[in-house]
């Protein structure tokens, strides 16, 4: 029996050196340590300090997509990083880091009508609304963008409005009697 407790306290010194405790069903775990300054956000804050966008990842550009919403004055949660950083890296074989980070500056600080800012998500982005984004934020970014274009109803009322041409008829009320 006395052999159980040193063997018993050899190994809880074995485990406290190594960083292992025991879980409630008896099994070693480890302990994580957190590394202060490591964590996403703050590696994300130092490459937005730095204006590094080429080096965002999937991760980076959620955080960059709720920095942006907030500085223009919307509330945005990330809800589920995993759902909305694969939004990102779905977004990411098609586009680059800048061209995305220029999407989502497009929607929140832009003269655009056609998203509501206060429901735009990242899935938004992957949706086929990014074949109207893109072109518009490329145009906004150049400074070409028209945040209120003629619809295809007001270029037909153009086209069918009456010009006069010629001599004006004249016309008379009451000229005709019965």
């Amino acid at each position: 029996m006395g052999r159980n407790i040193c063997k018993f306290k050899l190994l809880a010194e074995y485990r406290a050196q190594v960083g292992q405790t025991t879980s409630s069903s008896g099994l070693p775990t480890r302990k994580r340590e957190r590394k202060k300054g490591n964590t996403h956000y703050e590696r994300f804050r130092i490459k937005l300090m730095d204006k590094d966008y080429e080096s965002f990842n999937s991760v980076d550009l959620v955080f960059y997509f709720r920095e942006v919403a907030s500085e223009a004055g919307y509330r945005y949660s990330i809800s589920d990083y995993k759902i909305e950083a694969r939004c990102m890296k779905n977004l990411l074989e098609n586009y680059s880091r800048t061209e995305i980070c220029g999407m989502i500056d497009f929607v929140f600080n832009s003269e655009q009508e056609y998203m509501d800012r206060r429901r735009f998500s990242p899935s938004l982005l992957v949706s086929r609304w990014r074949n109207s984004i893109f072109p518009d934020s490329q145009d906004w970014l150049e400074g070409k963008y028209n945040a209120k274009p003629k619809t295809k109803r007001q270029l037909q009322l153009e086209k069918r409005e009456w010009t006069p041409t010629g001599k004006p008829r004249s016309a008379a009320i009451g000229e005709w009697e019965i």
